[in-house]
């Protein structure tokens, strides 16, 4: 319809704007929702004080040369005395003389009696008839004796649920009970028990599973090279 006509009426005391028509509800200023929305207040703001500025350049505080590097030092020393207690402790040593030549490796494989497949539980280690067999860890020696399709069989317990086991042995050195240092003999290589030929069948076991020997070997090899080149770089340091 039309459009309605009247006069406006005074301005409200409460500020709300004019009044319509007698009767009818004051009409409310109209404000913008979106600008509203977009800038909100907390009142958090207006709670306390107006934070005071902060900041300038960043100038870090001068270290002493000396104690930085006597701490630096220290740390090294302590971590490489912590990494050789571990490293002696565990089997890195090559059970057998040069490097270690594997002719089975761990895992799936044929068996080379039934041609099926089996798990092949450590390294066969090529070796000569007669050939020396080390530990390589110290520990204490819980079975020396025939064991079945190991043949001749010596297992080292060197602590922490670490076991190794040398089989297949012409001869066994050592003794149930005997306490060892890694290098020390524990037999001779032979072709005893479940063997096509002379070597060395070698295992590690951790809480009684059978694990890779190779990986304590690639870590024994990497000890030894770390090893090396600590000494190497000490040598070169030291003052004349």
């Amino acid at each position: 319809g039309s459009a309605a006509t009247g006069t406006r009426g005074p301005p409200r005391p409460d500020g709300a704007g004019p009044a319509n028509r007698a009767g009818s509800r004051p009409v409310r200023p109209i404000t913008s929702r979106k600008r509203a929305r977009s800038r909100p207040l907390d009142p958090a703001r207006f709670a306390g004080p107006a934070p005071s500025g902060l900041g300038g350049p960043l100038v870090p505080v001068a270290a002493d040369p000396f104690a930085t590097a006597l701490a630096s030092a220290r740390r090294m020393v302590e971590d490489g005395a912590r990494l050789r207690r571990v490293a002696t402790a565990l089997p890195l040593r090559r059970p057998t003389g040069g490097e270690a030549v594997v002719s089975s490796t761990f895992g799936t494989a044929l068996d080379p009696f039934t041609r099926g497949l089996a798990l092949h539980t450590g390294l066969d280690l090529k070796a000569e008839s007669g050939e020396p067999a080390r530990a390589t860890a110290p520990g204490r020696v819980t079975a020396a004796e025939p064991a079945g399709g190991y043949g001749n069989m010596v297992e080292i317990d060197h602590g922490h649920g670490v076991v190794t086991r040398f089989a297949h042995l012409g001869r066994i050195a050592v003794q149930p009970g005997q306490v060892v240092r890694a290098g020390d003999l524990v037999g001779q290589v032979g072709s005893t028990g479940r063997s096509t030929g002379a070597h060395l069948h070698y295992e590690t076991r951790v809480d009684g599973e059978p694990v890779d020997p190779q990986r304590f070997l690639d870590a024994g090899r990497r000890f030894e090279a770390l090893a090396s080149a600590q000494s190497m770089s000490s040598t070169t340091s030291a003052p004349p």
